[in-house]
């Protein structure tokens, strides 16, 4: 009975004594200041320029070497002296009539219009187309003929046989070169003497 009357008189004061240091226990709980949360890291809000990086310094083009120009040729100058004539007159005039067979003279009385002088035994007088009435095809002119001066061209002829209108062409010709286009045109019918008709 002692004992466990002792036992008995001892367990309040245990039960007492655990619920004294829950309380104490609860009571520093409480009474603890909660750590704070650290701050997150927050980032930076500055916006950082981008930096720009040293570019290298474009190269130099190699220099070229410089286009050759072509040549310009000059315009070429007038080429030497030049050849022309002006006709003053002709005889026999144009659409004169002869009889077949007759035998006639063509002369042009012509000025020397250019800057060349007409020498002789460089220029004559010749048969370029048309009907073949001369008796010569190349006439040598007899003197020479100066710029501005005049001279009388002459060929002899003959009409053909056949009744019909027929036109002979002559030039002046200096090497390669004609000029001083002449013409005649005539008619030959039987009626004898000399007549004009157009």
């Amino acid at each position: 009975m002692g004992i466990h009357s002792s036992l008995m008189g001892s367990a309040p004061k245990a039960v007492l004594m655990t619920s004294a240091l829950v309380f104490v226990l609860n009571s520093c709980s409480a009474l603890a200041v909660p750590a704070a949360d650290p701050a997150p890291a927050t980032a930076s809000t500055a916006t950082q320029s981008p930096t720009t990086l040293p570019q290298p310094s474009p190269l130099p083009a190699p220099a070229l070497p410089p286009t050759p120009m072509s040549a310009v040729a000059p315009s070429p100058a007038a080429t030497g002296p030049q050849l022309d004539c002006r006709i003053n007159s002709q005889f026999p005039a144009n659409g004169t009539k002869y009889e077949p067979r007759a035998s006639f003279s063509v002369r042009w009385d012509v000025t020397n219009t250019g800057t060349a002088a007409w020498e002789p035994g460089t220029v004559d007088l010749v048969y370029t187309h048309g009907t073949r009435m001369y008796f010569s095809p190349t006439i040598a002119l007899e003197h020479r003929v100066a710029p501005g001066d005049t001279a009388a061209l002459s060929v002899g002829m003959k009409a053909l046989r056949n009744t019909s209108s027929y036109i002979t062409n002559w030039a002046l010709r200096r090497g390669d070169t004609y000029f001083c286009a002449l013409s005649l045109k005539i008619f030959v019918q039987w009626s004898g003497g000399l007549e004009r008709y157009d």
